[in-house]
């Protein structure tokens, strides 16, 4: 479920998306309504910002689902026409037994257009620790959510390969994994994963 806060950012996008993707139109009068489906959380603010008539003459009304798959679930039904997704929604939308879901338009926030990822894992450390880079974080000891999951395992090990403070072995010998999980151990003097 997407916070409040995120709200103000794809709601107002999700809108514009879609009126730039439906361009001007002629006549109110032959025009459909577009039903756009927003979690019911986020019902009030969808009406609000439809109050105003579009400018480009697009008629539009909120239609609320459960959450974000139930709208997936409500387009399949024709009981909603457009939502705003998150990649993970496109992932589920991608994998149903419906085939018609189009994307027609892809926006990213101003905040992480450039970041590497979407959200950020950190690296936590004792308050009388001595460590105060990550070039210090050899020999020390390291634990993560889970071998393989993002947050807590791909996302620190690749700001570690990218900064070069984590050099993997280029040895044809072992499998691209077998080699990541060598560099690991060579690196860090004790690991946990969560399973």
């Amino acid at each position: 479920m997407m916070s409040p806060r995120k709200t103000h950012t794809w709601l107002p996008l999700a809108v514009a998306a879609l009126l730039l993707f439906l361009g001007p139109q002629s006549s109110l009068a032959e025009e459909p309504i577009y039903r756009l489906c927003v979690p019911q959380i986020y019902l009030a603010e969808c009406q609000q910002l439809l109050a105003d008539p579009s400018e480009a003459g697009i008629r539009m009304e909120c239609v609320a689902g459960r959450d974000r798959v139930d709208c997936l679930e409500l387009i399949e039904q024709r009981k909603a026409d457009v939502l705003a997704t998150e990649p993970e929604d496109m992932y589920i939308a991608y994998h149903r037994k419906n085939e018609d879901y189009r994307v027609i338009s892809e926006i990213r926030t101003q905040q992480d257009k450039d970041a590497a990822f979407r959200y950020e894992g950190i690296i936590l450390v004792k308050k009388d620790s001595p460590i105060r880079t990550l070039q210090q974080l050899r020999g020390a000891k390291s634990c993560h959510t889970g071998f393989g999951r993002n947050v807590g395992y791909k996302i620190p090990i690749t700001k570690l390969k990218n900064t070069h403070v984590l050099k993997v072995s280029a040895d044809p010998q072992i499998s691209a994994t077998e080699r990541e999980l060598k560099s690991l151990s060579e690196f860090f003097t004790q690991s946990c994963l969560w399973l």
